[in-house]
């Protein structure tokens, strides 16, 4: 990994990979402590697109899961400012986050009116109908046991759902080390979608769904829209041109590819997933 003490290492009967050695917890806890927040405005309007982005995100993924009630004790655990909280809280749950970070929390409180709190698993409130973990997991020693104990707090059929970097992903295979899959002290786990499948499975969930929904596909840039805001003048036109490229991208471009990644479970950017908590 970019720091030489650690690298990367598959178990030989299940495939799982993961950091070795693993940081301590004393390392890991003051790390996040500490670190600088990936979302940290206080401009409410600046998060409008990403609140409605991940709250079309959650309830695509219920549908899947046929959940059609939005209702009950919801958690996003590894909240940062509170995005995922505030989605949930749109679609109609009674949602609160967890998260270590305090600068965190006083931003979600501050701009979104948001409870944050820094809690144990054991403290947590308990019979939860959704529970998200979007870029958690990786950050976690022992995801299986994790995800155990959280479903002792679901309710019967309660639904988890997240995100996980891919391991198999186009990034790693170019960029290797310096990919955000194995970004160094904070990625401890990595996953495929089977190895996250078995994850969910051993913690006891009904696995629904794992792919590459939108925006978590293959990601590719060549810097156009880059390159046309240094070349052109401001103004309408350009607005127009870069939409336009845009639309391409979207629509033309990224289509085949990300149902490859679907297909076959390879390139994609990130591991998307819905599980149940079928039994008691």
């Amino acid at each position: 990994m970019t720091d030489p003490a650690y690298h990367t290492a598959q178990c030989n009967v299940c495939n799982f990979v993961a950091m070795h050695p693993y940081p301590s917890d004393q390392f890991l806890h003051d790390h996040y402590k500490s670190r600088e927040l990936y979302n940290s405005g206080h401009d409410p309007s600046s998060y409008e697109r990403a609140v409605s982005d991940r709250a079309a995100l959650i309830a695509g993924l219920l549908r899947r899961a046929e959940v059609e009630h939005t209702t009950g004790t919801s958690i996003d655990f590894g909240a940062g400012v509170g995005i995922a909280v505030a989605a949930q809280r749109s679609l109609g749950f009674d949602a609160m986050g967890i998260e270590t970070n305090p600068a965190a929390q006083k931003v979600g409180h501050e701009v979104f009116g948001v409870d944050i709190r820094d809690l144990t698993l054991s403290d947590m409130p308990g019979d939860l109908t959704l529970f998200t973990v979007f870029e958690v997991l990786e950050h976690i020693k022992y995801p299986r046991e994790f995800m155990a104990a959280v479903r002792a707090k679901m309710a019967p059929n309660g639904v988890i759902a997240g995100s996980v970097p891919n391991y198999k992903g186009l990034a790693r295979y170019l960029r290797g080390k310096a990919s955000i899959a194995l970004y160094w002290p904070e990625h401890v786990n990595q996953f495929t979608r089977e190895t996250l499948a078995d994850t969910l499975r051993g913690a006891g969930f009904e696995v629904v769904y794992i792919g590459f929904p939108s925006p978590y596909g293959i990601v590719m840039t060549i810097g156009l829209r880059t390159w046309l805001r240094k070349k052109l003048p401001a103004g309408s036109y350009l607005e127009r041109l870069i939409k336009a490229v845009t639309w391409l991208k979207k629509y033309v471009a990224y289509p085949l590819p990300n149902l490859f990644a679907e297909k076959t479970g390879l390139l994609g950017h990130g591991l998307v997933f819905v599980a149940v908590n079928r039994t008691p």
